[in-house]
């Protein structure tokens, strides 16, 4: 294995960990989204006093 096939194999395993990062903290971040609470509006709240 020459020097121009060590080098091609570390950086497709350092691309390919920076975007398994990136799809992980993409997935929990929708995940919170999809459950975080949506804002009453103030019509509401002043209709339920």
């Amino acid at each position: 294995m020459n020097i121009t096939e060590k080098i091609s194999k570390v950086l497709a395993i350092k691309i390919s960990a920076i975007a398994t990062n990136i799809a992980h903290t993409s997935t929990q971040a929708c995940a919170a989204y999809a459950l975080e609470e949506p804002k009453m509006p103030k019509s509401l709240l002043k209709k339920a006093k």
